[in-house]
């Protein structure tokens, strides 16, 4: 009966201890978990309130909001600036946004039906936020419950004039849906951790009768042996503690052959696992991310991996074994710091290399270490080589799609200003000439003027072009044709300058999916551009064909060649830069449309320029559309 009680009592705290523990573990990686996602996503979406309140700021005249009173709802004025705030609302998603003045009464309100002078009454549980706005500063509420149940969130943003006196404050509404998920989130934790429980009491109960089960064979069997039975041995299929024990009580029935016989398996046991373990570490050199390569102080290749042997284009069945100097040839681009480097005592130490092997250059990061044996002596360096050409370039891309996003909204901002006085002028300059029809000196300059005028809209035509995201119209498109009506469009630059045209197709029909006038636009100002930068007399190469990516569909690769003076190395990340021109005419923006074109078919676009011999810019495009 002691034995039994014993043996229940250790199963009953094994299975307990177990599930306490589970469920602690799991209720507060859960709970955290939930706890940081509600926090995180509070504090961006104020963020994100308060910049959409600082966008509707900006558009507003703070001069004239102080001359609006009720009744003014369907003036000029006021319907421009609701139309305004409710392409905000609508292209940011939220729920209303309006401008109330100093005294918390509406002055501007996408919410229809909202007049000047009203007044929000939930605003009264935000007057701390909004004296601070009017203190001058953008500041967003906490997350409070509407009427309908729903979680809201507000920010303020203040509207300065020109003294820098705050005259009115934008605000803006949003129910974060998102945030509900999180209440989601919170039943689902609930019910995980039921699971959870319910998973912990049948593993708690089996892993208590895995350990108990032993012990109770075990006590059983020391009864035996104190009875004196030596004549059975306890069988245990356990490998842990308590079967180390099993088989050591065995041990004590057992004679000297068995014991023998036991070492010499010991013995397979160890070879066994010394040749596991040198196989994973094989496993681990072969399947690592890094490249390795291992000198010893004579500067004789150890160790060289897959990933090293593919970033140093070496053979690595053929180069272990051998001293560095004769594998990595004086042509090598590594060869010059290797040999520097390799007889000196390492340092641990990292630094970032670009080494050109001809057909493209590659920037690798090198970090070089100490080779220690047990006793921490020096044997030889480790150098650990990690791949960062994407890295770099994912990079550039980032900062280069940054740029051209604060740009575009900049240039569509600028551009809208402009062409509505434009249109006005040219409205008024055409009545002028009806009115002055009798006097043709007069005239003619009007006519001059109206000349001015339209290739000034030609200019703000670009910037919109530039700034509004291409929207393609997809359809099956012969390049050769597409080539072809471009060059017509050239035809009189190309002419004026005798600029022999050649091309040059792999195939007599290359057909890709893509928007025929927006790849039009694309060759035409790659065409121009090329054409302006040469000599009378020039020649133009475009070529054409299929390329057949190792992880990705085919793609159509388009070259245009010329013979001009070339792009200065440190200029060529700037081309595509809006505003960035090396002539005195043109806005700069032709170059920066065809890669928001190329970019918007999923293509890629680079370039190779060479000084006083000419410039290549190469762009692929998918065959087919990209899902």
């Amino acid at each position: 009966m002691a034995q039994k009680k014993y043996r229940n009592r250790l199963q009953l705290k094994i299975t307990v201890y177990f599930i306490l523990l589970a469920i602690l573990i799991i209720n507060s990686v859960g709970w955290f978990l939930y706890y940081r996602a509600k926090h995180y996503f509070d504090v961006e979406l104020g963020k994100k309130l308060v910049g959409i309140s600082q966008s509707g700021a900006d558009f507003m005249d703070a001069e004239l909001l102080t001359y609006l009173k009720p009744g003014d709802e369907e003036g000029t004025f006021y319907q421009s600036l609701l139309h305004t705030l409710n392409i905000l609302k609508n292209d940011f998603h939220v729920t209303r946004i309006y401008v109330i003045d100093n005294y918390f009464k509406v002055l501007v309100d996408t919410r229809p039906n909202s007049a000047i002078g009203s007044i929000i009454p939930h605003l009264q549980s935000n007057l701390v936020e909004l004296n601070m706005a009017l203190d001058g500063k953008a500041v967003y509420s906490i997350l409070y419950r509407g009427y309908n149940g729903n979680l809201y969130k507000s920010a303020f943003f203040p509207v300065e004039n020109r003294a820098g006196k705050v005259v009115a404050i934008a605000c803006v509404d949003a129910s974060p849906g998102f945030l509900q998920v999180i209440d989601k989130i919170r039943g689902s934790i609930l019910f995980i951790n039921l699971i959870s429980f319910v998973f912990a009491i049948l593993l708690a109960i089996f892993l208590a009768r895995s350990i108990v089960n032993p012990i109770k064979r075990l006590v059983n069997a020391a009864l035996r042996v104190s009875r004196g039975d030596f004549s059975r041995s306890v069988e245990l299929s356990t490998k842990n503690e308590i079967g180390f024990l099993g088989q050591v009580f065995n041990d004590m029935q057992k004679n000297i052959k068995i014991n023998e016989e036991k070492l010499r398996k010991l013995m397979q046991l160890a070879e066994a696992e010394a040749a596991s373990i040198k196989n994973y570490n094989d496993y681990i050199l072969q399947s690592i991310a890094n490249g390795i390569l291992t000198l010893d102080l004579d500067g004789n290749i150890t160790v060289l991996n897959p990933e090293a042997a593919r970033i140093l284009r070496l053979n690595s069945s053929k180069s272990v074994g051998k001293n560095c100097q004769a594998v990595f040839t004086a042509d090598h681009p590594l060869y010059p710091f290797l040999k520097q480097s390799h007889k000196k005592i390492p340092k641990s130490d990292f630094m970032e290399k670009s080494l050109n092997f001809g057909d493209s250059p590659i920037t690798v990061g090198i970090q070089i270490s100490p080779l220690l044996d047990s006793e921490q002596h020096v044997i030889g360096s480790n150098w650990v080589f990690t791949d960062l050409t994407e890295l770099r370039k994912l990079q550039e891309k980032i900062k280069a799609k940054e740029r051209m996003a604060y740009l575009g909204e900049l240039s569509a901002a600028v551009a809208h200003e402009i062409r509505n006085p434009l249109n006005s002028i040219e409205l008024y300059i055409g009545l002028m000439k009806r009115q002055l029809s009798s006097k043709p000196e007069q005239i003619q300059a009007i006519d001059k003027i109206q000349q001015e005028i339209q290739a000034l809209n030609s200019i703000v035509t670009d910037f919109l072009i530039f700034a509004r995201p291409p929207q393609l119209n997809y359809q099956s498109v012969i390049l050769s044709d597409l080539l072809q009506e471009t060059l017509m469009l050239a035809e009189n630059e190309i002419r004026q300058k005798n600029i022999h045209v050649q091309m040059n197709f792999s195939e007599n029909t290359i057909i890709l999916k893509g928007d025929y006038n927006q790849l039009k636009q694309a060759l035409l100002n790659l065409i121009l551009n090329a054409v302006q930068s040469m000599q009378p007399g020039g020649v133009l190469s475009i070529k054409a064909s299929h390329v057949q990516g190792k992880e990705r569909p085919v793609r159509v690769r388009i070259q245009v060649t010329d013979t001009g003076k070339g792009i200065p190395e440190k200029n060529i990340e700037k081309i595509f830069e809006p505003f960035y021109s090396t002539r005195n005419q043109g806005t700069g923006l032709g170059l920066s449309i065809v890669h928001n074109i190329i970019r918007a078919h999923s293509g890629t676009i680079f370039v190779e320029s060479e000084a006083d011999k000419g410039t290549t810019v190469t762009f692929e495009l998918p065959k087919e559309m990209e899902k």
